[in-house]
Protein backbone atom coordinates (compact mmCIF):
# COMPACT_ATOMS: atom_id res chain seq x y z
CA UNK A 1 0.00 0.00 0.00
CA UNK A 2 2.90 2.52 1.00
CA UNK A 3 4.61 1.78 -2.50
CA UNK A 4 1.10 2.17 -4.40
CA UNK A 5 0.40 5.32 -2.89
CA UNK A 6 4.03 6.66 -3.05
CA UNK A 7 3.75 6.31 -6.74
CA UNK A 8 0.16 7.94 -7.13
CA UNK A 9 1.55 10.67 -4.76
CA UNK A 10 4.67 11.65 -6.90
CA UNK A 11 3.66 10.02 -10.38
CA UNK A 12 6.78 7.73 -10.15
CA UNK A 13 4.95 4.83 -11.08
CA UNK A 14 5.73 2.02 -10.78
CA UNK A 15 9.27 2.18 -8.75
CA UNK A 16 7.29 2.48 -4.92
CA UNK A 17 5.44 -0.54 -5.71
CA UNK A 18 8.34 -2.27 -6.75
CA UNK A 19 11.07 -0.60 -3.99
CA UNK A 20 8.68 -1.59 -1.32
CA UNK A 21 7.56 -5.32 -2.81
CA UNK A 22 11.53 -6.01 -2.73
CA UNK A 23 11.89 -4.87 1.16
CA UNK A 24 8.56 -6.73 2.22
CA UNK A 25 10.49 -9.90 0.45
CA UNK A 26 13.29 -9.07 1.95
CA UNK A 27 11.74 -8.88 5.66
CA UNK A 28 9.30 -11.84 5.30
CA UNK A 29 12.85 -13.85 4.26
CA UNK A 30 14.51 -12.87 7.16
CA UNK A 31 12.09 -13.65 9.64
CA UNK A 32 12.09 -17.11 8.31
CA UNK A 33 15.73 -17.21 8.62
CA UNK A 34 15.20 -16.00 12.02
CA UNK A 35 12.61 -18.47 12.78
CA UNK A 36 14.58 -21.51 11.17
CA UNK A 37 17.13 -20.08 13.41
CA UNK A 38 19.52 -19.39 10.06
CA UNK A 39 20.06 -15.73 11.35
CA UNK A 40 20.46 -13.67 14.71
CA UNK A 41 17.98 -12.17 15.75
CA UNK A 42 17.71 -8.30 16.63
CA UNK A 43 18.82 -8.74 20.26
CA UNK A 44 21.61 -11.21 19.58
CA UNK A 45 24.68 -9.05 20.13
CA UNK A 46 23.23 -7.80 23.57
CA UNK A 47 23.35 -11.35 25.61
CA UNK A 48 25.76 -11.47 28.10
CA UNK A 49 26.83 -15.09 29.00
Amino acid sequence: MIGWSLDYWLGISPWGLIVFLLLGFAAGVLNVMRAAGVAPGPDAGDREH
